[in-house]
């Protein structure tokens, strides 16, 4: 007797999970912006799977990662507020890492902790955490070079940029780094140079690079040599977009590509 009316508590008790997982849903699919909902939903699913894990005592869906996920899910909804939570999400994630994981792990959540911190306006804690993440590729070393730039270390900033070009010597982005660096330290001539070694030498019709070099040009007031590059770069590609230069992109990112684990 005691044996079916347990199964008759569990089955209760399953659908009272079940009732108040719908009523969620349902709050969260009417009370929510329709681009917020899937967020919402996924983290809410982030936490049931979690939970799951937790209760049968499956390590294949780890701590870390439920928060490292959550972090994620929190950056789609685009509030400054949440973005402030995802960081402490990634805190938590990288305090719960398991001692058993491998370095690269814990690294790559440094780098993911990086691009929220630089979304949320934090750029010396993102340089903090992607000097801590090993091995840069090319968009982090411009990342890196420009914040140190911004701090007057020009020298340090060098090596980030000269670390872009020994991996591509033909990658725009090492060019838009130097140039961006002797900007800063006031030698506009070195900075122009370093632009038209890049376009006459190493990539002719890569419209992004004149796109670069107009900027330059309208930031030291040379506003016939803007014009000028921006009808070569239309002509080139007539739908690119000329307002927003490489090293903004990097350093002031409106959105993050991270997927989930």
């Amino acid at each position: 007797m005691a044996s079916v009316l347990d199964k008759k508590v569990i089955k209760d008790d399953k659908k009272f999970v079940y009732f108040i997982i719908l009523i969620v849903l349902i709050n969260v699919w009417f009370f929510s912006a329709p681009t917020k909902r899937m967020a919402y939903i996924e983290m809410f699913f982030n936490n049931i799977r979690y939970q799951q894990a937790k209760a049968s005592h499956d390590s294949s869906y780890e701590e870390y990662m439920y928060h490292r996920n959550n972090a994620i899910y929190l950056i789609k909804l685009k509030n400054s507020r949440r973005t402030l939570h995802a960081i402490k999400e990634m805190d938590k994630a990288i305090a719960t890492v398991p001692d058993y994981v491998t370095p690269s792990v814990v690294q790559n959540l440094y780098r993911d902790r990086g691009y929220i911190k630089l979304y949320a306006g934090d750029k010396k804690g993102a340089l903090e955490d992607l000097l801590l993440s090993g091995d840069l590729n090319m968009n982090d070393n411009l990342k890196v070079a420009v914040i140190l730039t911004d701090h007057q270390a020009y020298g340090m900033a060098r090596k980030y940029c000269q670390n872009i070009l020994q991996e591509n010597n033909t990658a725009i982005l090492g060019y838009v780094c130097l140039s961006y660096v002797y900007e800063r330290a006031g030698k506009t001539n070195s900075a122009r140079k370093i632009y038209d070694y890049a376009i006459e030498n190493k990539k002719p019709s890569n419209p992004k690079l004149y796109v670069e070099r107009a900027l330059f040009k309208q930031r030291i007031n040379d506003f016939k040599g803007f014009d000028e590059d921006i009808a070569i770069a239309k002509k080139l590609s007539p739908s690119i977009n000329i307002k927003t230069s490489m090293i903004e992109e990097a350093v002031k990112p409106t959105d993050i590509n991270l997927s989930v684990q």
